[in-house]
């Protein structure tokens, strides 16, 4: 497959070269997907059809209305919990039409997320290195990449450059926070100042990022957008939360996670149900259920179970 746009150069001179496990995270999703519309064939279904569009030169704040609307999740987002909110999130935008997979072994620093507009089923890969709020936020910058339909290769940064993959990044960015957290329910946290304000203290700011599933400097993005407080004040804190970051001990990898997990938790339910139900159908063998899912024959009555109770897996995963 040709290589994506690259999202994450601050001119159109620079070109990042992407590593071996990005190249075969990139070609494993290209082949998945391709796999996912074979399936849908065998079995005589039609793939969901994702209907969402969008051009930058609408208003972000209108677009991130219509994703939540689309996916009907306004409503239903546990608030508080962000691993469970990053599940349900996710599983919206898989009932949506669009597959969602997690590469495992990619450092966050050389790519956020990825993907690949092409319809039907287009397909978004988040880093499962992330923490469940970037991957929520990474999940909702993708979609409005394919909504605009130039799908890439992302770190989520802006770093205040004018170049177009740089305006892009940015146009991405507002959509996904404003996606995650819409301005009248954040004005009605008691958190939030009810004017602007010079300074919010730390403890507000992690209580409203808990509450929506977001990271810390998503909510400030948000109180700058919302005018509660100055761009100034955003900027200082953006870089000490990357000064606490980068000075942090890093953490050791998860635990083992068995490939029962890892089958729903990497492949995403839409394309796990897919290959179960090709499975049972005798479309596929044996083989082909450990080349698609990475999990053997004798994981499917558990991967099955986990569909059925609607876990995602990611209990044990980290």
């Amino acid at each position: 497959e040709a290589l994506p746009p690259d999202f994450r150069r601050l001119s159109p001179a620079q070109r990042e070269e992407f590593s071996p496990e990005l190249r075969l995270a990139i070609r494993k999703a290209h082949l998945k997907r391709a796999m996912a519309l074979e399936l849908f064939d065998e079995l005589n279904e039609t793939p969901p059809l994702f209907i969402g569009a969008a051009r930058s030169s609408e208003d972000p704040e209108a677009i991130a209305v219509r994703i939540r609307e689309t996916l009907a999740i306004a409503n239903g987002t546990p608030r508080g919990d962000q691993r469970e909110q990053f599940n349900l999130r996710r599983n919206a935008v898989e009932i949506a039409g669009v597959l969602v997979f997690q590469a495992e072994k990619i450092d966050t620093n050389e790519m956020r997320a990825f993907s690949i507009p092409d319809r039907p089923l287009p397909a978004i890969v988040l880093n499962i290195k992330d923490a469940y709020p970037a991957r929520s936020f990474s999940l909702f910058h993708e979609l409005s990449h394919i909504m605009l339909g130039n799908g890439g290769v992302c770190n989520l940064e802006e770093n205040g450059q004018t170049s177009p993959p740089q305006r892009v990044e940015a146009f991405c960015n507002h959509v996904a926070a404003a996606t995650l957290i819409p301005v009248d329910e954040l004005a009605q946290r008691p958190e939030t100042p009810n004017r602007q304000v010079s300074d919010i203290s730390d403890d507000a700011v992690s209580r409203l990022a808990t509450y929506f599933g977001v990271s810390k400097e998503a909510v400030l993005r948000r109180l700058v957008t919302a005018g509660k407080v100055p761009s100034s004040f955003y900027e200082a804190k953006r870089e000490e939360y990357r000064r606490t970051l980068a000075s942090a001990p890093q953490k050791a990898a998860g635990g083992f996670a068995p490939p029962y997990t890892m089958a729903i938790a990497s492949n995403g339910r839409l394309f796990t149900r897919l290959v179960l139900e090709a499975y049972a159908d005798e479309r596929i063998g044996e083989s082909d259920v450990l080349e698609y899912l990475g999990a053997r024959v004798k994981h499917l009555p558990k991967i099955q179970n986990m569909l059925r109770s609607n876990s995602s897996g990611e209990e044990e995963e980290q």
